[in-house]
Formats: structure tokens, sequence, C-alpha cells
């Protein structure tokens, strides 16, 4: 995904003010494709994912309480099933999966629905939600960033 003009300003301006070591010597160095790898790197922001496999949404599925479940529920799961993979940033689908299994039990699908963000999409923030007893931001960019995004940014935001 291309960055917009506002989001290489950002971006430009996040690299700058970044008081890591090792990005500091980078932007010293002008190194930009090690400016890329570190903002590629893991975050600390948990994330909604966007992309849950039916396996992830199975895996975490307890199959000895299916059986207990009604059928309207029994059939919506499988339809969810059906149509992974899904984005557990949409809020339909966090309640869906509320709905069929209830508050103890939805908590292990909906925490399967999240993710540790990179750098990249902590630098664009995003809104933290809550299903259940489950929270993660909805990040406003989804993504890495490449060295050419990089020396962009960071040569025409001087």
């Amino acid at each position: 995904m291309a960055f917009t003009t506002n989001q290489l300003t950002t971006l430009a301006t996040h690299i700058k003010a970044n008081t890591d070591p090792a990005v500091v010597a980078a932007l010293a160095a002008r190194n930009d494709g090690v400016i890329a790898e570190i903002y590629n790197g893991e975050g600390t922001t948990v994330v909604w994912k966007t992309s849950v496999s039916n396996y992830d949404l199975f895996e975490n599925t307890d199959v000895a309480k299916f059986d207990n479940l009604t059928a309207g529920k029994r059939d919506a799961w499988r339809l969810l099933l059906d149509f992974a993979p899904v984005n557990f940033s949409r809020g339909k689908t966090r309640k869906a999966v509320q709905d069929v299994w209830g508050n103890t039990d939805s908590v292990s699908i909906l925490q399967a629905g999240t993710r540790t963000a990179l750098k990249i999409e902590e630098v664009f923030g995003g809104n933290v939600v809550t299903t259940n007893t489950v929270s993660a931001t909805k990040p406003n960019y989804e993504g890495t960033v490449s060295t050419y995004d990089i020396s962009v940014a960071l040569n025409n935001n001087p």
C-alpha cells in the first residue's frame, strides 16, 4: 500500500524524533534500509487481525461444547468458518463470535483474532476496541514499510 503525503510526513517526523539509538545511528548515516528493518520489527501494541483463517478459528474452538450449541448457533459458527479468512477488526465479526460462544468460551477465539503490531503500524496509531474482555487496537495503517518509503519520507521532509 502506498503511503499518502501526510503519512510520509508523519513517518519522517517520527523517525527524526525517535530516540532509539539504532534509529538515531541509522538516521545519522542515512542508512534507510536499517531504518526500514527497525520499523518492520515487532512493536508492543496488540491489534485486531484483518485475516483470521478457519484453521485458527477451529483450533481455538472448544469442540466438546459444540454439540451443546443451539442449531442456529452451530449454523452461524459454520458460516463464519466457511467465510474465513475473516476480519476481526470488524465489530460484527467479533460480536458474532461472542453471540455464538458466550462470554466465557469466546475469549480464546477473540484472542486468536489479535496479533502484535509492527513498529511502522504503531506510528499511525488507531482506536482501541474491546469485545467481551479482549481489547486490541484497530490500526489506522496495516503493513510494512520499504527502504524506498523511508527514503521518500526523509527526502521530502528535510
